[in-house]
């Protein structure tokens, strides 16, 4: 195994690691020293902070995994999607798990199973048409 693979194979189970802890309550910080605290899940501003730094991490995760299984995106569309998939599934667990969550909040995330539709429909359109004058 090269350096690289193996940078980005700690890489990716430190996205892994670092976007799972907030679902049970905790934050991992790996610069200055390295430290775990505790973090309070209320809806509200750094709420949705910590929503989207844990599917920004899965994200890349997601992407470094592909890339050590040598699988490429086959669509402009699909690390929009990737991401939007992500954004819903965490949403949708920590709305759970948080205290203060309202009605609106569930809204904005059946806007964005909306949206993750559509983006899933055009990720198709597209990896059909990435091939087709190539022959």
């Amino acid at each position: 195994m090269s350096l690289f693979r193996g940078i980005i194979i700690a890489l990716g189970i430190y996205f892994l690691v670092a976007s799972m802890l907030p679902i049970i309550g905790y934050q991992i910080y790996i610069y200055g020293p390295l430290r775990v605290s505790t973090i309070n899940l209320v809806a509200g501003e750094l709420f949705f902070l910590v929503v989207i730094k844990s599917s920004s991490l899965m994200t890349m995760n997601y992407f470094i995994l592909n890339y050590l299984k040598n699988r490429r995106p086959l669509s402009s569309v699909a690390p929009l999607l990737v991401f939007c998939n992500f954004i819903i599934g965490f949403g949708f667990v920590f709305f759970i798990v948080a205290d203060g969550v309202r009605w609106t909040h569930w809204v904005f995330l059946l806007l964005l199973c909306l949206l993750s539709l559509i983006l899933h429909h055009e990720n198709k359109k597209e990896s059909n048409n990435i091939f087709k004058n190539e022959w």
